[in-house]
């Protein structure tokens, strides 16, 4: 936020200077983790925005399958909290992870829920102007992502950030007492693979929405 001299009034930058804007995006990607590898599915995207002058990315996940235990239904998994399962692909054994999760009751503790996740994709880039990320999270939503925002930050930060509504979320344990039947858990995972195919369809959307939108900007 900048001051303007003449009213003494605060105004809010609505773009960044192109060779600020790239001296960040080299910055930021240069501080990559390069050993933490770009979930498949997200790799076209990725490497898009970031080829472009007026997009890069700082995050994202594909989607993912996840078995944890933690304190509570519900608490957040928090870094330290054992996973049992965890997967951004679609499970191909699904009778292996019913092993692996009867595994986990048998080993958990008392005081832990043992919870099945399904999470959409999420995806976090910059974006140089205001009216570029307005437009972007048009698109976004359009395609599907309606829990996606627009954060403003210092300094003309404009962070558009992807996140996918298709979830699920189910307790199957509270410590070593299961709650649910095999054929149970079997009906749930093979729920989280519809989704996952679904969420996989989606971002070869957003894909194409976000290109159509940098192309038509030139």
């Amino acid at each position: 936020m900048k001051k303007d001299k003449t009213t003494d009034k605060k105004v809010f930058a609505v773009e960044v200077k192109e060779k600020e804007f790239l001296q960040r995006k080299k910055t930021v990607l240069g501080k990559a983790d390069l050993s933490r590898s770009i979930d498949e599915a997200m790799i076209p995207l990725v490497e898009y925005l970031n080829s472009k002058d007026e997009t890069f990315t700082t995050s994202c996940c594909s989607g993912r399958v996840s078995i944890v235990s933690q304190a509570g239904f519900t608490d957040t998994v928090k870094e330290g909290c054992p996973w049992i399962f965890m997967s951004h692909e679609i499970i191909v054994d699904v009778d292996n992870v019913i092993n692996i999760v009867s595994k986990g009751i048998d080993e958990n503790e008392e005081n832990q829920v043992i919870i099945i996740k399904f999470e959409g994709a999420i995806a976090h880039f910059i974006v140089r102007t205001l009216s570029l990320g307005k437009k972007l999270l048009d698109a976004v939503r359009f395609v599907g992502f309606r829990d996606s925002g627009l954060a403003i930050g210092a300094n003309g930060k404009f962070t558009v950030q992807i996140r996918g509504s298709n979830s699920l979320e189910v307790p199957i344990s509270r410590g070593k007492d299961k709650l649910v039947t095999d054929e149970y858990l079997r009906f749930l995972l093979n729920a989280c693979n519809e989704k996952m195919e679904k969420n996989f369809k989606m971002i070869e959307r957003l894909h194409k929405a976000i290109e159509a939108v940098l192309e038509a900007e030139g």
